[in-house]
């Protein structure tokens, strides 16, 4: 049985994937970032002691409107809901280049979006790893793809695409990170595809814009890629949200320096 806040979730169907040890549960719609719980009675393996289950033997999850998959078959991946957003590890190499490997969590969308988040941590693995926003044409390696981006340290946010598909990537822009408060957001108006960066998800910074032709129905989500191919990060997205129509951009007076690589050798 599998109950929410609103009560017992109708169970359409069960079944077994193909290892054969997980068992698959078809249910009505689900409510994202609502808490659920699962109840399992008589259920055996299938060993010939066809050993049973403990009675009321019980999980709880958090559910999620994002699909997690792995983008060019990264070594290590995968996506945690938790309260109030989602947690992404990933290996592999790179967005970037002509072929992009990283893992990626989406749902389908149709139209003009402006979605935005709370990047609350990204690990290091290198300078130049990666998570943010991505709005992507295709699930291929080589798909055209829009992408609000921050990295761990010094190389802060940025714009980043591809057009067209299989061709080198491009980036645009530039905002220092300031985790645990590094905001980022994604947006599309027709063809136009546009990201923007922020400290406190109020005041918004463009990065950059670019128009692209791309399909009306894309896969929206965010990404993640360490940029060393053994090496897995962690990505925090929290406070997911549709950006308010009233959303203000403007230029945020950074009162420091970003880091940077510098030499100090005057007074």
């Amino acid at each position: 049985s599998l109950t929410g806040p609103g009560g017992t979730v109708t169970i359409l169907g069960a079944s077994q994937d193909l290892s054969q040890s997980n068992v698959l549960l078809t249910v009505s719609t689900l409510a994202d970032q609502d808490s659920y719980m699962v109840t399992v009675n008589n259920l055996t393996d299938q060993t010939s002691a066809a050993n049973l289950i403990a009675a009321n033997s019980q999980a709880s999850f958090i559910a999620s409107a994002y699909v997690p998959v792995a983008i060019g078959n990264p070594p290590s991946g995968g996506q945690l809901v938790v309260s109030n957003g989602l947690t992404i590890t990933s290996g592999g190499n790179a967005i970037g280049g002509t072929s992009d490997q990283f893992q990626f969590s989406y749902k389908l969308v149709s139209g003009n979006f402006d979605l935005e988040v709370r990047l609350a941590g990204l690990s290091l693995s290198d300078t130049w790893a990666k998570a943010g926003l991505m709005a992507r044409e295709a699930l291929t390696p080589g798909g055209r793809f829009a992408a609000a981006l921050g990295t761990p340290a010094i190389n802060g946010c940025f714009f980043e695409w591809r057009d067209p598909a299989n061709s080198a990537n491009q980036s645009a822009g530039g905002f220092p990170d300031n985790y645990p408060n590094t905001w980022l957001r994604l947006n599309r108006v027709g063809n136009v595809f546009s990201g923007f960066a922020s400290y406190d998800g109020q005041t918004w910074t463009l990065l950059a814009s670019q128009t692209i032709t791309m399909s009306n129905q894309l896969y929206l989500g965010f990404a993640v890629d360490s940029d060393q191919t053994n090496q897995a990060v962690t990505a925090q997205f929290l406070q997911i949200t549709n950006t308010p129509a009233n959303a203000v951009t403007g230029t945020v007076a950074n009162p420091y320096e970003p880091p940077a690589a510098c030499s100090r050798t005057a007074p």
